[in-house]
């Protein structure tokens, strides 16, 4: 069903490159952009699946960029705080190191499931990540100033 609602897509963003066709529901436009004997091999949700190809269709191709710059930085600076904690080494607060961690294994878990969901449209999924990144990216100057005190 998957590779149906990207085809789907693929379609969508070929009208649409620059900007998207909006952040909507794609019950309606999904069947004008599918072939008619394609339709009844999906079932429609309003959405296609898929992380990267939603942002491409909602935002067109500048949109999927940013999207995407987007989701690679957020573990990169979860893994330069996990290097700066291991390097403070006891002056850093009990438990940082494993709230980077877990915020860190949660954002990947997340980016590698969301090329076959779309876990940015789920609102249980997308709570608890970024609860889990914001308890993995505090300051770290403070986090170990406060430490100190």
């Amino acid at each position: 069903q998957r590779l149906y609602m990207w085809k789907s897509g693929w379609r969508m963003l070929k009208d649409h490159p620059l900007t998207g066709i909006g952040d909507r529901d794609l019950r309606e436009l999904y069947e004008r952009y599918t072939p008619e004997q394609d339709r009844d091999k999906v079932v429609i949700y309003g959405h296609l699946h898929s992380n990267p190809v939603m942002f491409a269709v909602l935002w067109g191709l500048p949109g999927l960029t940013l999207a995407l710059l987007f989701m690679l930085t957020i573990p990169l600076l979860q893994w330069r705080r996990l290097r700066a904690l291991k390097s403070a080494g006891d002056r850093a607060p009990p438990f940082s190191a494993a709230w980077t961690l877990a915020g860190l294994a949660a954002w990947t878990g997340f980016f590698v499931a969301g090329f076959f969901e779309w876990y940015f449209g789920d609102a249980e999924v997308i709570l608890l990540l970024w609860i889990l990144t914001g308890l993995s990216l505090t300051p770290l100057e403070e986090t170990l100033e406060a430490h100190r005190t």
